[in-house]
């Protein structure tokens, strides 16, 4: 289960990954924006690398700035790896 401080499953990442893939790229029929989608997919067994992270932040930043005009970007802190 995914929780704060704990490791995520790569299904529950692509997960994620693949609903803002849609929102924020080139949909399906009339939906999405026709972005570029910075993240992709993980291996099954992959761990999920911070870069991954943050391709998948970004993704979800640009989202919400075209939905809202907010750009949030530069105001959070990107995810750092732990050892």
């Amino acid at each position: 289960m995914a929780g704060q401080n704990t490791l995520i499953i790569a299904s529950d990442y692509n997960t994620i990954q693949s609903k803002i893939a849609l929102v924020l790229g080139s949909g399906s029929g009339t939906t999405g924006y026709g972005q570029t989608v910075a993240s992709s997919q993980v291996g099954q067994y992959s761990k999920v690398t911070s870069t991954q992270w943050g391709n998948l932040r970004t993704d979800i930043l640009r989202a919400r700035q075209h939905q809202t005009g907010t750009d949030l970007s530069s105001s959070l802190t990107t995810p750092t790896a732990s050892v």
